[in-house]
């Protein structure tokens, strides 16, 4: 699927290079946990933050941001502030979730600035190139396709019992199948993925899609 949106990405000449990057980014968001790393402290950590990290550093880089997009940057008071309550100040750096998880209150305070870095960058290149805004969401919705017709084929085996629990492990953060049922998560936890199709659905009159075309993929998702 990736090797598909970057052959295709390479034919829009409208972009730059770093903005074609954003933009295929932006398209293996719906697929991102089909890859994740399992790190102490960052449970479930995405292989696509990572590649939006390294995009994001890139892009200011070669680019300005605009001054008043920092203002995303407040957003991280209120999980500072929190920070008073914990009641054992050790948790900030690592603390343990069970016999098996370990988590890290630091860490998602640097996940989450990293997270409004890459939205600031995103609305500064949507500023700079207006005409963005079609491919990123035509690329997003392209890979919450890629996304669904992997987790369909994946639901096949698990039914057929061609796969199991432990097959899935690598995409699959705990045990998500109930009797011969695969609960669809391929690219987020069970419960992300719906918001994973709530954007594509709200991002469907940005494309430069037929009307029945629109229509089709709506009652898709």
């Amino acid at each position: 699927a990736c090797v598909l949106i970057i052959r295709d990405l390479y034919k829009r000449r409208k972009l730059s290079f770093i903005e074609k990057s954003l933009v295929f980014v932006i398209s293996i968001i719906p697929m991102g946990k089909l890859i994740y790393l399992s790190i102490p402290g960052l449970i479930g950590l995405k292989l696509s933050f990572i590649i939006s990290s390294i995009a994001s550093v890139a892009w200011i880089a070669y680019n300005k941001i605009k001054p008043f997009n920092f203002f995303l940057i407040v957003l991280l008071f209120i999980p500072l502030l929190s920070m008073v309550c914990i009641e054992n100040m050790d948790w900030i750096w690592l603390y343990r979730l069970n016999d098996e998880q370990t988590d890290s209150s630091f860490l998602r305070l640097v996940s989450l600035f990293i997270l409004l870095m890459f939205s600031a960058v995103i609305s500064s290149s949507i500023l700079k190139n207006k005409f963005i805004c079609v491919y990123i969401a035509e690329y997003y919705i392209l890979g919450t396709i890629y996304a669904c017709f992997i987790g369909i084929f994946i639901s096949y085996l698990v039914f057929n019992g061609a796969i199991s629990v432990y097959e899935l492990l690598p995409i699959s953060a705990g045990t998500h199948i109930v009797g011969s049922f695969y609960r669809f998560n391929p690219g987020a936890n069970v419960n992300e993925f719906s918001m994973i199709l709530v954007f594509a659905i709200f991002m469907l009159p940005f494309t430069r899609y037929s009307p029945r075309k629109k229509f089709l993929l709506l009652i898709f998702f």
